[in-house]
């Protein structure tokens, strides 16, 4: 598979995600899942396969298709779900500043989150 290929298959695979907390950078060639672009999962086509990046256990998997990445999705999204372990930390300590505004962001996006894992049907 060519890179356009992998790229276009990557993005039917990760764009009925994007509820969950994906997002994507240059031109969907890599995504990243986590509240408020955090990363903690990244997912990108290179060289006609697709490689997920586990930020927390600091794995990555390679995979041939496509089908075998969804497959492989659903248990690292549950597991990396909510915000991040830095996140946590940095309200817990209220070493920032966020200000009430980011907060409320925060809370929407992990309540869009939830609702997508209970609803979208996508494991």
């Amino acid at each position: 598979m060519d890179h356009d290929e992998a790229v276009a298959a990557l993005a039917a695979v990760m764009e009925p995600r994007r509820p969950r907390g994906w997002g994507y950078h240059d031109g969907g060639e890599c995504w990243f899942f986590g509240i408020g672009g955090a990363g903690l999962l990244i997912v990108t086509a290179l060289d006609g396969r697709f490689h997920l990046f586990d930020h927390i256990t600091i794995e990555e998997l390679a995979f041939d298709d496509a089908s075998s990445l969804r497959l492989a999705l659903p248990a690292r999204e549950r597991a990396r779900r909510g915000l991040s372990p830095l996140q946590v930390d940095m309200l817990a300590a209220d070493k920032l500043s966020l200000g009430e505004e980011l907060l409320l962001e925060y809370h929407r996006q992990v309540a869009e989150q939830d609702r997508a894992f209970e609803q979208d049907g996508l494991g």
